[in-house]
């Protein structure tokens, strides 16, 4: 009789009480299940000052801060490679907007940054891919793209310049804009997303628009391999043809401080997406830096479909290991072999 196997991405929800908000683990779920197949809500904040388009951070003070480095949202990866740890590819990804349009910044560690591609397949080797939908109403989010929906692909060069390429038709004259530069664990990069690639979307405090972010990894020890390895929030796949995928952000000057402030896309909680029955399942917890000074008491909680809790656990919250020393880490491992039928 074969093991039986649960898909953690449609059993599991866990919830994280910082001092600040909630975490509401929303994965996709089965129809059974009382967590719904939704796409996560965030605050995307006001920038403080302008963006300056130059690979320094400096600005971005009061974002959003998103962590993608872990081995369980490796969203593809070639048989012949492997991730050897956020040292060599990781990153953080920081997202605000301003009156000229939709701001993003990664800092992103790469050990080994090279990509030579052509503008239309910079996705092969070391590369950022963000996708923006800016429709509106019931088209936003939808599963299927449309006009305002737009994935961009954004990639250092050897040299120290940046590659922008936009797979969708731009309006004329409207184009993405984008600047970085190398560090020593890796790279850089800044980009504005300008409001004119989205039709009948008046940016202001109210307003949504969805994101989502990739990051590929190229080393010269891949040799003629393309696109060796890609990590996405929670491993999403196939986002160039699902905005169902991304995370729905809700524009507002600052984040509000209260106790049902969604912080789903900034806090990671990782855990594999498949288990063995009779197993542990270790779960890790993530804060960034910028959102560490809010964390207080904690715990995770495991709950049955009816919302029953079958588990708990407080949480300690550590330092978390280099290259991301700035961020805190707390882990737990989950007795699965004891929950009840349903859980």
């Amino acid at each position: 009789m074969s093991t039986p196997r649960w898909d953690l991405c449609r059993l599991f929800a866990a919830l994280l009480a910082l001092s600040l908000a909630p975490l509401a683990a929303a994965q996709e779920q089965d129809p059974r299940w009382t967590v719904p197949a939704t796409p996560p809500t965030a605050y995307l904040p006001k920038l403080a000052q302008p963006l300056a388009l130059d690979g320094d951070l400096a600005e971005w003070a009061g974002a959003v801060a998103v962590p993608v480095r872990f081995a369980d949202w490796i969203a593809h990866r070639n048989p012949a490679a492997a991730w050897n740890g956020p040292a060599d590819v990781g990153m953080e990804v920081y997202c605000a907007w301003s009156e000229a349009g939709l701001c993003l910044a990664a800092r992103v560690t790469d050990n080994d940054v090279i990509n030579e591609r052509d503008p239309g397949n910079l996705w092969q080797q070391d590369c950022l891919e963000l996708f923006f939908d800016g429709r509106q109403g019931e088209a936003l989010l939808s599963s299927r793209p449309g006009p305002g929906f737009y994935q961009v692909l954004v990639a250092p060069r050897l040299d120290g310049d940046v590659v922008v390429k936009v797979m969708q038709a731009l309006p004329e004259g409207v184009n993405v804009s984008a600047a970085g530069r190398r560090t020593p664990d890796g790279y850089r990069l800044e980009v504005l997303v300008p409001w004119p690639l989205f039709a009948g979307l008046t940016p202001k405090a109210g307003a949504q628009v969805g994101m989502q972010f990739a990051v590929d990894d190229y080393d010269a020890r891949h040799g003629t391999i393309s696109q060796p390895l890609m990590l996405s929030w929670r491993g999403a796949q196939g986002l160039f043809m699902s905005p169902h995928k991304q995370i729905r952000w809700l524009l507002c000057d600052t984040v509000p401080k209260a106790a049902d402030t969604p912080l789903d896309a900034a806090v990671a909680l990782v855990a594999p997406k498949m288990h063995s029955e009779g197993d542990e399942v270790p779960v890790r917890v993530e804060v960034p830096g910028a959102f560490k000074a809010a964390v207080g008491k904690a715990s995770l909680e495991v709950a049955d479909w009816s919302g029953k809790r079958v588990w708990q656990q407080d949480l300690k919250f550590a330092a978390a290991p280099a290259p991301w020393t700035d961020a805190v880490v707390a882990g737990a491992r989950w007795p699965a072999a004891a929950a009840p039928d349903g859980a």
